[in-house]
């Protein structure tokens, strides 16, 4: 329900990127175009939904689309629910966590709204599965096929090692096995997208238009994903550090996922500096920690005020973005374009035309869109 409120206004819309690019490869090349290496790396989470499009016609693509890529999301709250409930116990906290993927400023745009960047939320739930000991021995299983599917969609999926890792190196040799097969399939997808990279000969950098440093004008929105990951991973990690002796294992688990954030940050920002789609993971990640640390301070009566102020904190930071902004709603709906389309093709003497997505122009022959519906 939080991911079809959010994106209610743009349900029949394109993002301008990637715009069609990705359903025109696996409408082209129909299951290879899933396998598609013209991004310079593989991302089938940016083809799955464009793939289930193809059973129907080209004028309900968008609507499909946006359906599929909330209800992905909402499968991926779901998983972190579930590990954060095994881990910690808490019923109300683990929803709160889960519903946080959805409920970022970032969400809006560059998740529910854009199934080209389903590879970050991916990304952040592998870094809250990993990390979580007791649901990763429960469900080994669910682990590998995320690694799998996170890992050929993303090629910085080896980020979500990084909470686990020391915890590999305290534990005996006995009881590493599970962690050996996790990292030993992490490390594979990882050597896979770095061989399509290589081949690819695209720039070792994914974003070549990143911005590095505040410009005049920078709204709360941009201080908020880009300063917040940062803010809250540190304070998480001070705060482990300064109970170190009396810990529990909710605050080592709130830890380990403040150090992913703060290790995907830092990699973040060096590869595509202030970006929105990015800091879906970091942003969520960061707050996930930060909220289960909070849940494990004693007294009850700190607890539950630090939990109330970060809670409605984050509601007024929110609140103002919830609604997808002007990059998605500034565009026609794509069903009405391609109606368009569809007349001029049928009662004017033209062999092609164009839908428009915010200022880009995808171009179709009548053949195309006789052919796809």
């Amino acid at each position: 329900m939080i991911g079809l409120a959010r994106v209610s206004q743009t349900l029949d819309k394109l993002p301008a990127d990637p715009g069609f690019d990705r359903l025109r490869e696996v409408r082209t090349d129909g299951i290879r175009g899933v396998f598609s290496q013209s991004l310079g790396y593989l991302d089938i989470s940016a083809h799955v939904g464009p793939l289930i499009t193809t059973a129907f016609g080209l004028k309900y693509s968008a609507i499909i689309l946006t359906l599929t890529t909330v209800l992905i999301t909402a499968l991926l709250a779901l998983i972190i629910y579930c590990a954060v409930l095994t881990e910690i116990g808490s019923r109300f906290i683990a929803a709160i966590c889960g519903a946080l993927l959805m409920l970022i400023p970032a969400a809006a745009e560059s998740t529910l709204g854009n199934h080209g960047s389903l590879k970050w939320p991916l990304v952040a739930v592998l870094c809250v599965v990993i990390s979580a000991r007791e649901f990763r021995s429960r469900y080994i299983g669910v682990v590998l096929v995320l690694i799998f599917f996170t890992g050929l969609s993303n090629p910085f999926t080896f980020i979500a090692l990084s909470g686990l890792m020391s915890q590999y190196l305290k534990k005996r040799r006995g009881g590493v096995g599970t962690e050996r097969l996790i990292i030993a399939c992490t490390i594979m997808t990882t050597l896979l997208q770095f061989v399509v990279w290589f081949l690819s000969g695209v720039s070792s950098h994914i974003y070549e238009s990143a911005t590095f440093l505040p410009w005049k004008g920078m709204g709360m929105f941009w201080w908020w994903i880009w300063i917040s990951p940062l803010v809250f991973s540190t304070i998480v990690l001070a705060y482990v550090a300064s109970v170190s002796r009396i810990r529990s294992s909710t605050t080592t688990y709130a830890g380990w996922l403040a150090l992913s954030a703060l290790v995907l940050w830092i990699l973040m920002y060096w590869e595509a500096g202030i970006k929105d789609s990015t800091a879906v993971a970091t942003c969520s990640l960061s707050s996930i920690a930060l909220l289960i640390a909070v849940h494990s301070l004693k007294p009850m009566k700190i607890q539950r005020l630090l939990f109330v102020g970060a809670v409605g904190s984050f509601a007024l930071l929110s609140i103002p973005w919830f609604s997808a902004g002007w990059y998605l709603t500034d565009t026609p709906n794509w069903s009405s374009e391609i109606a368009r389309l569809q007349s001029d093709c049928e009662h004017l003497d033209v062999q092609r035309g164009e839908v428009l997505i915010q200022t880009t122009h995808v171009e179709f022959t009548c053949d195309e869109i006789g052919k796809w519906g």
